[in-house]
């Protein structure tokens, strides 16, 4: 995971104050990733540590940190974070704007 790709990321997350519930992050992520609903439920709760329905940024980040450097990882899970840095590339510009876009 480069830099630019946890910035984009990162951009993700300020336009949506700082979290996203499964909604915001199926909207986000879902069609990039080419996620069905009971993928990206599974992934948005592998990361929602404190299950609270919301995944915050350090959440977000530490998922990905962990399996991008390849510990405790099964191959499901390297594969979701390869996905979600695609994904970085892909929308960068889609939340890249001064004020957040809103659907």
């Amino acid at each position: 995971i480069t830099p630019e790709h946890m910035e984009a990321m990162h951009q993700v997350f300020e336009a949506k104050e700082g979290s996203l519930d499964l909604q915001q992050f199926m909207h986000a992520f879902g069609r990039l990733l080419g996620l069905s609903l009971e993928e990206g439920t599974m992934l948005f709760m592998k990361m929602d540590s404190n299950s609270d329905g919301t995944v915050f940024w350090s959440e977000f980040a530490r998922y990905l940190l962990q399996f991008s450097h390849g510990s405790g990882g099964a191959s499901a899970s390297r594969r979701d974070t390869v996905k979600l840095e695609q994904a970085a590339s892909a929308s960068r510009h889609e939340y890249h704007h001064s004020t957040p876009i809103t659907v």
